[in-house]
């Protein structure tokens, strides 16, 4: 792929790209051997010392991209809390400055799209230290250049990338201000007005969206993954997208809803009847359980599944056991889980997330999948409380358990 390109035309002769490299691999290698760890430690250390200037060496501006791309995308291999905003800014204003003459050059979309998916992963978990000013995506299918490969970071959904962007920044923004409200005043209800239509409108791009034609795409040639891979990846992170609007903004699924059906998730019509909060739960339950078993169809040897956690935290939420009133003698009434089809299949699905995550834990590092795990744990234990309204992304933020999940 063209991180590997990029990276074996450069490590030997640049020594930013290579004391990166050898702090990832040091840091990958020091689950097994201990005392790597410090020298993954190390190596990060001096690969910074290039990006402060404090080397006496020329560094090309696509050397220092790649190396903030890398030292960002692995922060949290050091530690889970490190959403390396820093990197991000600097990443993102030394590609704004550059733009002109890397768009004559053949990694700047490699760059582009990398620099779109760690906004992605930004987006829903903080505000802090992120730009919003990235080009709006445009509607209809993408047209790549013949021959192009799959992006390591993100796949083949770019347009697709940029709207998850979109969707995490209003949801965030709108969750944050429904935590930290106090008084309800006129403008705070004009702010919640401007955040339905701005979801409304994404909406309707994500129902406008068409993916990018895989038949133009290289085949990777890697035995464990094909092109359909990527292809399954791109329309389970449009459901997400279309998830997280929908329970952030219950209105837009109260408008289309209908009884479940997998064949009309992107062709809404509109309700007969308000639906019932139990309704609206059922049919995102479905929702989340339907794209599960699309990540289920993936073989967990293929690398799309390094971009799988995130899915799993965003549908988390949506793992609700069925409940019904259990009255005590004191006629007090608690939910109580009842056991019937649905709520096997919950607890199906919730074993599926914990296994898949944690055969991860042998691949990537374990601190990072260790985070992702606690928070979902967390988004479950509140459901099984009876909090129904437990959202991932509120975890994440009053809990400070959000990470880079990718």
């Amino acid at each position: 792929n063209d991180m590997r390109i990029l990276t074996g035309n450069m490590w030997q002769s640049s020594g930013i790209i290579y004391h990166t490299i050898q702090s990832m691999a040091a840091s990958c290698l020091a689950k097994n051997f201990p005392h790597l760890a410090a020298v993954a430690k190390r190596e990060r250390s001096h690969a910074a010392e290039y990006l402060d200037d404090r080397v006496n060496a020329v560094v090309s501006k696509e050397e220092r991209l790649l190396s903030l791309m890398l030292l960002g995308h692995t922060a949290s291999w050091f530690d889970p809390h490190d959403l390396a905003q820093d990197q991000f800014r600097d990443a993102q204003i030394l590609t704004n400055s550059c733009a002109s003459e890397m768009q004559k050059g053949s990694n700047w979309h490699f760059f582009e799209q990398s620099l779109d998916h760690w906004a992605m992963l930004l987006a829903f978990l903080t505000d802090k230290g992120v730009d919003s000013n990235l080009p709006p995506p445009s509607i209809g299918p993408e047209q790549p250049t013949q021959g192009q490969m799959p992006h390591p970071f993100s796949g083949i959904s770019h347009q697709l990338v940029r709207l998850v962007t979109d969707t995490g920044r209003l949801v965030f923004r709108t969750r944050k201000r429904l935590l930290t409200l106090r008084y309800m005043t006129e403008s705070h209800m004009e702010d919640f007005r401007d955040g339905l239509r701005e979801a409304r409108s994404i909406e309707r791009r994500l129902f406008a969206y068409v993916p990018m034609d895989v038949s133009c795409m290289v085949d990777p040639c890697d035995a464990s993954t094909t092109l359909n891979h990527f292809q399954q990846m791109d329309q389970a992170f449009q459901y997400t997208t279309l998830l997280q609007l929908y329970r952030a903004f219950p209105d837009l699924l109260a408008k289309r809803y209908q009884p479940w059906n997998k064949y009309e998730i992107l062709l809404p019509q509109a309700a007969h009847e308000k639906p019932t909060r139990q309704e609206m739960d059922i049919w995102l339950t479905k929702l989340a359980m339907h794209i599960l078993s699309m990540l289920q169809e993936i073989p967990f040897e293929s690398p799309t599944r390094s971009i799988q956690p995130f899915i799993f935290a965003a549908v988390s939420g949506e793992l609700k056991y069925t409940q019904h009133l259990v009255h005590l003698s004191d006629g007090v009434p608690i939910p109580f889980p009842h056991i019937d089809h649905a709520s096997i299949e919950v607890a199906r699905a919730r074993q599926f997330t914990l296994t898949r995550l944690s055969a991860y834990g042998n691949i990537l590092t374990v601190d990072k999948v260790q985070r992702i795990l606690q928070l979902i744990n967390c988004v479950w234990d509140a459901l099984d409380a009876g909090d129904s309204d437990v959202y991932w992304v509120d975890v994440a933020y009053k809990k400070q358990l959000g990470t880079m999940m990718g």
